[in-house]
């Protein structure tokens, strides 16, 4: 059966001729796809790579059919269609390659930039704790009554036989006096 007429018994409703041109250009298309697919990417990993890239070789096919050009080499118009296909998996995986290369580097960067953060971290953390040890008993215990207990001025005042305005100035003097130790340490380190 010619071409032209299965063309015209599909686009007649009759769908099931198309099976006619699968099993005539099955072949040309495998072919067609092994054959691009080795040229311009990695070997298939599998068999299930090929057939999947032929079955849509006829799935675009088919939804073209109209495009095609009666009396025109069939053959060579499939032939076209499967080197398109190809080109545009091997392109789209190629993509994703990409995109994957690239997501991968910045995780690398991320940890690398977390592990940098981490290290900061202990050192603030070291240089914290050995700057309280150098403040006066108050001070240090003011300090850890407002950051540890999360005590009111009024509340430490209370517990200090103090009044809020005076431990609120020793805690400022505290603090300036902790920033500064800790910004000698971390210049040392």
């Amino acid at each position: 059966m010619k071409v032209d007429t299965i063309i015209n018994e599909i686009q007649a409703g009759q769908t099931d001729a198309f099976q006619e041109i699968v099993r005539e250009y099955q072949r040309d298309v495998w072919q067609v796809v092994v054959a691009v697919w080795r040229a311009l990417g990695p070997q298939p990993q599998s068999l299930a790579v090929v057939e999947d890239l032929a079955q849509q070789v006829f799935v675009d096919a088919f939804i073209h059919l109209e495009q095609f050009q009666r009396g025109s080499d069939f053959r060579a118009w499939i032939k076209t269609i499967a080197r398109n296909r190809v080109r545009q998996e091997v392109r789209s995986r190629s993509r994703e390659q990409q995109r994957v290369l690239v997501y991968a580097q910045h995780l690398e960067q991320r940890l690398l930039d977390d592990g940098r953060a981490s290290s900061h971290e202990e050192e603030f953390r070291e240089a914290l704790e050995q700057c309280t040890e150098e403040l006066t008993d108050r001070a240090a215990r003011i300090i850890r009554q407002r950051y540890e207990e999360s005590l009111t001025f009024e509340q430490i005042a209370v517990q200090e036989a103090s009044t809020a305005n005076a431990v609120r100035k020793l805690f400022a003097r505290a603090l300036l006096n902790l920033k500064e130790c800790i910004q000698t340490r971390l210049a040392q380190a």
